[in-house]
């Protein structure tokens, strides 16, 4: 079975929720919050008009919201 990298941070979210997933300078995200947080931002994506295939453009410092920013976009169906 092929999975694609957003679906395993789904699937670990689900088998490990606390275990970090994101660790960033100070900043750790478990694997449920990551999923949370991209969770979110896909539906205002979605909402905002994006859809499958579309071209997203993620501009911000090195932080681990970034990290939960390119889910998020792949979790809508942009690229």
């Amino acid at each position: 079975m092929s999975m694609l990298v957003h679906d395993l941070v789904i699937d670990a979210a689900h088998r490990a929720p606390d275990a970090g997933a994101v660790i960033a300078g100070d900043t750790t995200l478990t694997f449920s919050a990551l999923h949370r947080t991209s969770d979110g931002l896909a539906a205002t994506l979605q909402g905002a008009g994006l859809r499958k295939g579309d071209r997203v453009a993620v501009m911000a410092d090195n932080s681990a919201e970034v990290v939960a920013a390119v889910f998020a976009v792949a979790k809508a169906g942009g690229v």
